[in-house]
C-alpha cells in the first residue's frame, strides 16, 4: 500500500470501521457481509474496502450537484481553510477538511460543528456522521475511482467562532440525547434500534428506515429529525437515506407499528418484539392497528 492507499489510517483511528459494498452488477463483484475494524483487517481487506466511517478530526462536504463546487470553494477560500477536493467517482464531489481540535469534542458535539459547515455550504446533511467512499477507491455506486483533483494548504484549520457559538447555544438549551428524545416519544423499538444492532435480512433497511423517517419527522423539529434518522441508519449500517426525503416531501404521517412488528416476526426476532413492542404504550394505541 502507498500513502494514498492508507489516507484514512492515521494514528488513533484503528478502531474505525470499513466496509466493502457495491450496487453495480457483475460476475466478479464482491461484497462483505459485515463491517470490519481497521485494526482487525488483513492487508488484502484494507486494500479492497471502499467505504469508511468519518474520522474524529474530519469534516466532509458532500456535493451531489457539480454546479455547487464553485460557490463552496469560494466560501472555503474566503475563510482561508485548507482542504482537499475529491471527485466522488459518482456525480459530485467530496471536500475533506481536517481540524485537529475536533477530536477533542464528543460525538454529538462534532455533529453540531459539522452541521454548521454543512448549512453554510448547503451540502449533504447526512455527513454530520456516517460513511464516505475511501480515497482512491472505486465508488460503490459506479465502480469509478474517487480521485483527488485539488488540494489547498492554508495551514492548520481552526473551528470558526460561529460554529463554536452554535455549539454553546445547543449546550445552553440542554437538548436531551438522541436516546432520551426517542424514549420521551415512546417508540421503544426505535429506541432499541439506536443502541442495539438488529440482525435481520428481510427488508430490514426498507421497513426500519421508512418508519423511522416518518416517526422522526412527525415528532421532532426537522433538523433534529434528520440527525436522529442518520444516526439510526448509520448505526444499523442499512437503509436508504432517500426515505427521509420521501417522507418529508410527501408529508407522510402513516408511521406503522404493525408493519414494524410484522417485520420482527417475519425475521423471527420475537425476543426483540417482547422487550420493545409488547411493553410499549405507544404500540398499544389504536394508531398501531
Amino acid at each position: 500500500m502507498n500513502d494514498k492507499d492508507i489516507y484514512f489510517l492515521f494514528k488513533g483511528n484503528q478502531e474505525k470501521r470499513i466496509f466493502l459494498r457495491n450496487f453495480f452488477s457483475g460476475i466478479n463483484v464482491k461484497k462483505w457481509d459485515s463491517w470490519k475494524r481497521i485494526n482487525d483487517c488483513t492487508v488484502n481487506e484494507l486494500n479492497e474496502a471502499n467505504l469508511r466511517e468519518l474520522l474524529d478530526n474530519e469534516i466532509i462536504l458532500d456535493l451531489e450537484q457539480p454546479k455547487q463546487l464553485g460557490n463552496v470553494l469560494s466560501w472555503l477560500d474566503a475563510n482561508n481553510f485548507s482542504y482537499d477536493v475529491w471527485h466522488s467517482g459518482s456525480r459530485g464531489y467530496h471536500i475533506h477538511l481536517t481540524f485537529p481540535e475536533l477530536k477533542n469534542y464528543s460525538e454529538n458535539e462534532r455533529k453540531i460543528i459539522r452541521s454548521w459547515f454543512i448549512k453554510e455550504t448547503d451540502t449533504d446533511i447526512s455527513k454530520i456522521s456516517g460513511l464516505i467512499t475511501i480515497e482512491n477507491r472505486p465508488s460503490f455506486k459506479t465502480n469509478k475511482i474517487k480521485q483527488l483533483i485539488k488540494s489547498v494548504d492554508n495551514g492548520i484549520n481552526n473551528i470558526p467562532t460561529e460554529a463554536k457559538k452554535l455549539l454553546n447555544q445547543q449546550r445552553i438549551i440542554n437538548i436531551p440525547s438522541r436516546e432520551e428524545q426517542v424514549k420521551i416519544k415512546h417508540c421503544m423499538l426505535i429506541d432499541y434500534s439506536l443502541k442495539n444492532k438488529i440482525k435481520a435480512n428481510c427488508g430490514r433497511g426498507n421497513v426500519l428506515a421508512k418508519n423511522a423517517a416518518i416517526y422522526f419527522l412527525n415528532n421532532f423539529e426537522k433538523e433534529n429529525a434528520k440527525m436522529l434518522f442518520y444516526d439510526l441508519i448509520s448505526f444499523q449500517k442499512t437503509g436508504d437515506q432517500s426515505w427521509l426525503t420521501w417522507a418529508d416531501k410527501e408529508r407522510k404521517t402513516d408511521f406503522s407499528c404493525r408493519e414494524l412488528r410484522n417485520w420482527l416476526r417475519t425475521a423471527g426476532l420475537y425476543n426483540i418484539e417482547e422487550v420493545t413492542c409488547w411493553r410499549c404504550p405507544y404500540g398499544k394505541s389504536k394508531r398501531s392497528i
